[in-house]
């Protein structure tokens, strides 16, 4: 099990239950109601589609 980063931890925090990082230096971004805008996946071609 890895460690992971929310809420008042991340630099753009969409609430205190949003993840933003994962040990394994994933990161995921969200708008201000919450819902995944992006994440570093998407670099390797993958896309979220909301």
């Amino acid at each position: 099990m890895g460690s992971y980063t929310y809420g008042s931890k991340c630099q753009q925090g969409a609430g205190p239950h949003a993840l933003c990082k994962t040990n394994d230096d994933q990161s995921y971004s969200d708008d201000a109601n919450g819902r995944m805008v992006g994440d570093s996946s998407e670099a390797k071609g993958v896309r979220l589609v909301d």
